[in-house]
């Protein structure tokens, strides 16, 4: 009996565990020449200037590969409107949508032409851009919210 509970378990268990897709060398950005129309999340890339211009209110930058980003991510509802933007720093599309169809509509992707296609370069680039400042921090997920002329990180807003 002690023999079919602990398989039992362990099956209840195994079922709620999710395998992170790989971080790999790249940033993918052969997949965004495929076809997207396969998808149910729309993929737009993105630089920071066109985020100052969409004048969002929160902007979260994530991975795909990222145990922590997968967690943030899950969170969202799409059928909850919202004025914060979800930007990748990889191209990892079908990954994405695998993870996070049921949770975004969108998805925007940091530009390979502008950032390149080392993803801690491209954070670090893209950051420092939305701070209007200096910034070190490569990690991920890294939330925002919009202040007067620039973002400001998340956790040092009151």
């Amino acid at each position: 009996m002690k023999l079919i509970l602990f398989f039992v378990l362990i099956s209840l268990v195994s079922g709620c565990i999710i395998q992170a897709p790989r971080r790999f060398e790249s940033d993918l950005h052969a997949q965004w020449n495929e076809s997207k129309a396969g998808y149910s999340i729309k993929f737009i890339e993105i630089t920071s200037d066109e985020v100052m211009t969409m004048n969002p209110d929160g902007l979260c930058l994530f991975s795909s590969w990222c145990p922590g980003s997968i967690y943030r991510l899950r969170l969202e509802d799409k059928n909850k409107p919202s004025n914060t933007i979800f930007v990748s720093s990889n191209y990892d599309l079908k990954s994405m949508n695998w993870l996070f169809n049921n949770n975004l509509d969108t998805i925007y992707v940091l530009s390979n032409a502008r950032y390149g296609s080392i993803e801690s370069i491209k954070i670090k680039q893209f950051v420092s851009e939305l701070l209007c400042e200096e910034n070190i921090l490569t990690g991920v997920p890294q939330e925002f919210v919009k202040a007067d002329t620039c973002f400001v990180r998340k956790s040092s807003v009151p």
